[in-house]
């Protein structure tokens, strides 16, 4: 079966019971626990007016398991289904691995038809499953929400070929969903490029930093920074440069190593792993690289709480969660001009707590990253802004699911 006949399958719609009553039902299909996912359920279920349940195509994540992005065996060091309504689909224990033909079998009509949701908001549109949930939507009259996280600045790197696959395959499945939630402009570029109207779509910045990464401005906060730089030999007086991610070579690392080695002043902390790590380590020539492999969500906060200025060197992104992150810990940010998460109403604003060099140009990142490193300054105010910017964005993201489910 195609993917795009998922919605013209000549199975009946499900009868549902009409029933009055005060709050709007939204149900949220997914394939599996995302650690950056499940705080904003704890939040969406706090909620008076909306009662939400979470569907879960699989357990993958729970469980200890290899990343292949980071090259090693982990599992996420956070609460990922506590505070929040969820369900497990039928299928769901006999899925190991998040791929097309093990989604198959996950039932979720079913289980939709007994919640009797308002609103169904799909994450993705890849997965079998979230296309099966997508046609119970459509069949049975109820509004269907969409989330994708897509780049419109570096959709074309994906190859012309591919390209017009997906709209001709994608674009008239657009048609059915009420709203598409956006996260800013680049993503909004991404969907308008795929027929999606301005009037359909709704932005709600659903990329913000779990609570466990943050650690709050205060004597906690001054402690762990001074030990943390002690046992990394980072002296106060000096700017640490941070990293946060997969070492994959469209994240450009390389770029930053050699974008460090020409500015004295900074020292280069790389938190993650990946396979082109060897290669960044390599291309180090001098001391002042730091590369300390994957560090859980715990530990992954207190270099947030360490640093004076966060990286995002990547050749493409659709958004950099990292981002967000830096931005709730109050860090300034330089990122690269095709990353998505830069924007007027993104988590890193130009002129207010981010800048942006050229992508691929060292010379520009080292350019920029002396600038910032040699203006304590302008280190200061941007990393206020950072502060000011997450706390706008986790108030708009809360309004623009209300806004798409119809309560506003």
């Amino acid at each position: 079966m195609s993917r795009t006949s998922f919605l013209r399958h000549p199975e009946p719609p499900y009868q549902l019971a009409a029933q009055p009553r005060s709050q709007k039902r939204l149900a949220i299909v997914i394939t599996h626990p995302i650690q950056y996912f499940s705080h904003l359920y704890r939040e969406l279920a706090q909620l008076p007016d909306i009662e939400l349940r979470v569907f879960f195509a699989s357990r993958v994540g729970l469980e200890r398991y290899h990343d292949s992005g980071f090259g090693v065996e982990l599992s996420w060091q956070c609460d990922l289904l506590n505070g929040f309504d969820h369900e497990f689909l039928p299928g769901s224990d006999r899925v190991t691995r998040l791929d097309w033909r093990s989604l198959l079998k996950v039932e979720v009509g079913g289980p939709l038809s007994r919640f009797e949701p308002d609103a169904v908001l799909l994450s993705g549109y890849s997965h079998p499953v979230v296309l099966r949930a997508w046609r119970w939507a459509v069949r049975n009259r109820r509004k269907v929400l969409l989330f994708g996280d897509g780049n419109g600045r570096t959709t074309k790197g994906g190859g012309r070929a591919r390209q017009l696959v997906k709209r001709t395959c994608l674009t008239p499945l657009l048609r059915s969903v009420d709203s598409v939630l956006t996260l800013g402009e680049a993503n909004e570029l991404y969907w308008s490029q795929l027929g999606v109207a301005p009037s359909r779509m709704c932005w709600a910045p659903l990329y913000q930093p779990s609570p466990e990464l943050l650690i709050a401005p205060g004597a906690r906060r001054d402690a762990v920074r001074a030990e943390l730089r002690a046992r990394l030999d980072v002296t106060a007086n000096q700017v640490m440069v941070l990293y946060s991610g997969k070492f994959l070579a469209w994240k450009r690392v390389v770029d930053l190593v050699r974008a460090v080695d020409r500015c004295d002043r900074l020292i280069g902390v790389y938190v993650g792993d990946g396979p082109c790590r060897a290669e960044c380590e390599s291309a180090a020539q001098s001391s002042r690289h730091r590369f300390v492999g994957f560090a859980n969500v715990p530990e992954l906060a207190r270099y947030y709480a360490s640093a004076d200025v966060l990286c995002h060197p990547a050749g493409r992104e659709p958004y950099g969660l990292v981002i967000a992150e830096a931005a709730a810990n109050g860090l300034p940010i330089l990122a690269s001009s095709v990353v998505g998460a830069v924007g007027l109403r993104s988590h890193g604003q130009i002129g207010r707590n981010a800048e942006v060099f050229t992508a691929r140009d060292v010379e520009d990142l080292s350019s920029k990253l002396d600038r910032i490193a040699a203006d304590r300054g302008l280190r200061g105010r941007m990393a206020q802004e950072s502060r000011v910017v997450a706390k706008e964005l986790a108030v708009e993201y809360i309004a623009g699911i209300k806004q798409a489910v119809g309560m506003g």
